[in-house]
C-alpha cells in the first residue's frame, strides 16, 4: 500500500491486516492506524509524512508509533507475541504496561502486554527488514512546488477555515 507522501506498508504473506484510520487534516497533519491481527508488515514512513502526523501499527497487545522511519511488526496470535524491529529512525513502542523508544538497529519482543528490553537486530533480521525498506524507498519523493504551496496555504488559512 503506497501513500501520496511516499510512505508505504508492505503486507507479508499469510498476514491478517486491517486499516483502522486514514485521516487527513488541513496543513500537513495526517493520522494513519493499521492493525496486524496475524503475520507481519514492514512500514516505511516518509519524512514528508508531516511533523505533526502520527502513523501507528497496532497488534492486539501493543502499538508501534513512528514518523520518518522504517520498521517491521510481527504478531503471533497463538502465542500473543508482538515483535518490532527498527531499521531506520525511532519507533515508540507501547503496551498497557509501559512504553519505550526503539532506535535504529533494535528489536523488542512482548509476550501479551509484558515487553522485554530492547535487543540488537541480528544481521539476518536487519537484512530482511532493510531489503523491504529499501525497495519501498522508490515511492518516496520530495514534495513538489504545488504540494508545498498547497501545504503552506492550508496551514496559513487553517485557523480561519476551522
Amino acid at each position: 500500500v503506497v501513500f501520496p507522501d511516499g510512505s508505504a506498508v508492505q503486507v507479508e504473506p499469510a498476514s491478517e491486516f486491517e486499516v483502522r484510520l486514514l485521516d487527513f487534516s488541513r496543513g500537513t497533519q495526517r493520522d494513519r492506524s493499521f492493525m496486524v491481527r496475524a503475520g507481519s508488515i514492514v512500514a516505511r514512513v516518509s519524512k514528508a509524512f508531516g511533523a505533526q502526523s502520527q502513523a501507528t501499527i497496532c497488534t492486539p497487545t501493543a502499538v508501534a508509533a513512528a514518523r520518518g522511519t522504517g520498521f517491521r511488526v510481527l504478531y503471533d496470535p497463538a502465542k500473543k507475541q508482538t515483535f518490532v524491529g527498527v531499521v531506520d529512525g525511532t519507533v515508540e513502542f507501547k503496551t498497557s504496561l509501559g512504553q519505550m523508544q526503539l532506535p535504529t538497529g533494535s528489536l523488542v519482543a512482548a509476550q501479551g502486554y509484558q515487553a522485554g528490553g530492547p535487543q540488537a537486530l541480528t544481521a539476518a533480521q536487519n537484512s530482511r527488514i532493510g531489503t523491504s525498506f529499501q525497495q519501498m524507498g522508490q515511492f518516496e519523493k520530495e514534495p513538489g512546488f504545488l504540494q508545498n504551496l498547497e501545504y503552506a496555504l492550508n496551514t496559513a488559512l487553517d485557523p480561519f477555515l476551522q
